[in-house]
């Protein structure tokens, strides 16, 4: 029965997979026009989405590495398939509530429910830097309509931020636990010191420049900062980055699966730069970013899942 439901499993995820990059790609509008700008491009440019690509998950792995540090000492090359692990889970579930049951596979099962808070607080950590950055992006980027909705979300995070934080205020202060798992949590919890919360706050902020940076970057080889505005209120590279700031905050709220909604993912960036004679190089532009960075790393931890799953049987 067991082997059967880990080959349901295995079937499952693949063919999820397989949905979305089916889903994406055939959204694309126009695809002559983005491929042509794909035709013009350097080879090095997409050697250099690899390279981003690696340098971006490898922070993530790193980061995950030190949250789990006090419950079960990873390995760098445990870390980082079990962040791609996650990363391949996520794109299938929605609100990404698979990135936790993906990284789990390489952890003891005794660990796995502490795990799961130190997997939040590291999913927090990252969008409380996309908020710090993307907010003061917003409030030039976009008009009032969108600033509303944007307003009524950090309303929403902010309530989730201040009951995680009683919470981890709770399972510090608290001498005895009745439940077995709670004592474990709670163990977990009292490991959390300042300069590790410092650290993955740092590596957070590296790791949304790395992702926001090289996102600005395909936007200038494609072509979209220099034909025209990237949006109304600003000009060249300045605007790129506000831009890029402005879509990375308003996919942080969105509660779709990473990259099954094509529509979002193409969409938003048209939102934010919003000249029609530059359409064709944003959505290029996206499609990199996104193959590189949402849909390569998922087929990469999908094969770590299989392959795990595999010696398991």
């Amino acid at each position: 029965m067991k082997t059967q439901l880990i080959r349901a499993a295995k079937i499952l995820v693949s063919a999820g997979l397989v949905w979305v990059i089916f889903r994406y790609f055939w959204h694309i509008q126009h695809p002559e026009k983005i491929l042509a700008v794909f035709l013009n491009l350097s080879p090095w440019v997409w050697i250099s989405a690899l390279f981003a690509c690696m340098l971006n998950w490898y922070l993530e792995s790193v980061k995950w590495r030190w949250l789990v540090a006090g419950l079960q000492p990873l390995s760098a090359k445990d870390a980082f398939r079990s962040t791609l692990a996650g990363a391949a889970v996520s794109n299938i579930l929605p609100f990404r509530v698979g990135e936790y049951l993906g990284r789990i596979m390489y952890l003891h099962p005794d660990n796995r429910i502490p795990a799961a808070f130190n997997s939040v607080f590291g999913s927090m950590m990252q969008m409380s830097v996309t908020i710090l950055f993307g907010v003061p992006a917003a409030l030039t980027v976009l008009n009032a309509t969108y600033l509303a909705s944007v307003y009524k979300a950090l309303l929403i995070l902010a309530i989730v931020i201040i009951l995680f934080t009683l919470l981890f205020l709770l399972l510090r202060r608290k001498n005895k636990l009745n439940w077995p798992w709670l004592r474990r949590l709670q163990e977990d919890v009292k490991q959390f010191s300042l300069g590790l919360i410092l650290r993955v706050f740092l590596i957070s902020v590296l790791r949304y420049w790395v992702f926001a940076l090289f996102y600005v970057w395909l936007l200038s080889v494609c072509g979209a900062l220099q034909m025209s505005k990237p949006c109304i209120f600003c000009t060249d590279y300045s605007g790129g980055i506000h831009g890029v700031q402005v879509i990375y905050l308003l996919q942080s709220f969105t509660p779709g699966m990473a990259i099954t909604d094509a529509g979002l993912r193409t969409t938003l960036p048209l939102l934010v730069f919003r000249q029609p004679d530059i359409q064709a190089q944003v959505v290029a532009a996206a499609v990199i970013n996104y193959a590189s960075n949402l849909i390569l790393p998922s087929l990469m931890g999908l094969v770590f899942i299989l392959f795990k799953k595999a010696k398991e049987v």
